[in-house]
């Protein structure tokens, strides 16, 4: 679905660059896209780390019969410990989201310089 609406919206960002370098000077067009691009970066900036987080996080699957490792031939034990290893990999409370992302790769940026 994602890439449905990213070509959808390639092909009308097209048409109205077309459009805007017809009817207006090339400059126009440039200085509203890169304004709507500006706009969207900043925006970026607000998003809370609540945005990043898996749905129904606190909710425990049981595990039966019917449960899809089971049926992926994992017994329950395993899908347990595999439960467990996906928790632990989550990033800490407060290393999430895009800003301390954005800061720590700024730093190796920065390093790397």
């Amino acid at each position: 679905m994602a890439w449905i609406f990213n070509g959808f919206g390639g092909v009308v960002g097209c048409i109205v660059a077309a459009y805007m370098m017809e009817r207006y000077h090339p400059r126009y067009a440039f200085f509203g896209f890169g304004l709507y691009s500006l706009i969207v970066a900043i925006a970026c900036f607000f998003l809370s780390s609540d945005a990043e987080k898996i749905y129904n996080e606190g909710e425990v699957i049981p595990i039966s019969e019917w449960s899809s490792e089971i049926g992926s031939k994992q017994t329950p034990s395993e899908a347990e410990k595999a439960r467990m290893e996906y928790e632990d990999s989550r990033p800490a409370p407060g290393e999430e989201g895009f800003s301390h992302n954005f800061k720590k790769n700024m730093k190796a940026v920065w390093v790397c310089l």
